[in-house]
């Protein structure tokens, strides 16, 4: 049996990328996903030395930055490492040669545990966590907020109604009647905090619910974390609203909420690392279903 299957270190780079050439391209989550499960195939053939590829930071202008720029490679190292039992290096990946496996979204059979591990254990830009503290502040926003994860735009439900054989509109109207009942079933004086691409769609929503919250302008989270870290989009700015509704102090009101999108990865991530104390989950496959709270 050669050294590699026994799991000895290799001297070679393992290269992992973030983003991988499918349609729809990858959203945030989908690349964390992608370099999480690259980390323990490669750990897992002998690899110790990972370079990162680049992070697809907006999906629809197909901007690309180093992934550095993303995360805290040294300290994801660290993290990594505690989590994998060996000592593991990441960098932006270097011109020359490198090991690359197929990307997969899902862990090797068997390491579920440890890939969802390796996703709490991401560290991200330090620049990026002052960037939401400030907006955090600058908007009076609270620390662990009630979160409303929105999914309305122009493209989900046209993907979603499609899937649920709906025109556009009708999907909305139904989708729609799900939110405000969601919100309904979370009586609150709390605000909430709209992760939506569409601002004005989530106030419209928050005025129809008769709540207070707070969408932030895409326009503002671009410009922040481009003064922050170089770089803008739609995917960068995901990361810049996950750091503000996980940010502050680590208290959690016992009265907190999270409405979330089933099938979302995004969703999915956003519970994995900031459990609340009451949930609700949409399932956009069908829609004919109860909101299913945990």
């Amino acid at each position: 049996m050669s050294a590699r299957l026994l799991g000895t270190p290799s001297p070679t780079l393992c290269r992992v990328r973030l983003h991988v050439k499918v349609e729809p391209p990858p959203g945030l989550t989908n690349q964390l996903q992608y370099l999480c499960s690259g980390i323990i195939t490669g750990f897992g053939r002998g690899f110790r030395s990972f370079g990162v590829d680049l992070f697809l930071a907006c999906v629809g202008r197909r901007t690309l930055c180093p992934a550095s720029r993303l995360l805290d490679l040294p300290r994801t190292a660290e993290s990594f490492s505690a989590t994998l039992g060996q000592q593991i290096t990441l960098q932006d990946l270097p011109p020359g040669p490198s090991q690359t496996f197929p990307p997969s979204l899902s862990p090797p059979a068997g390491q579920n545990d440890l890939f969802l591990s390796l996703l709490r254990g991401l560290v991200f830009n330090p620049a990026l966590s002052r960037a939401a503290d400030e907006l955090r502040e600058r908007h009076g926003i609270p620390p662990l907020p009630d979160i409303l994860h929105l999914r309305m735009e122009e493209d989900a439900c046209r993907w979603w109604g499609k899937r649920a054989g709906m025109g556009k509109a009708d999907f909305i109207a139904c989708l729609e009647g799900k939110y405000l009942r969601a919100l309904a079933a979370f009586p609150s004086e709390r605000p909430v905090y709209v992760l939506s691409g569409d601002p004005a769609l989530a106030r419209a929503l928050l005025a129809k619910a008769g709540r207070r919250g707070f969408c932030l302008e895409a326009r503002e989270k671009e410009a922040a974390t481009k003064a922050a870290v170089g770089c803008q989009g739609r995917e960068m700015s995901a990361v810049l609203e996950y750091l503000i509704v996980t940010g502050g102090p680590a208290e959690q009101s016992p009265e907190s909420f999270f409405i979330g999108v089933g099938g979302s990865t995004f969703t999915r991530f956003l519970q994995l690392n900031s459990p609340r104390a009451k949930k609700g989950f949409i399932n956009l496959d069908n829609l004919k279903a109860e909101v299913l709270f945990v």
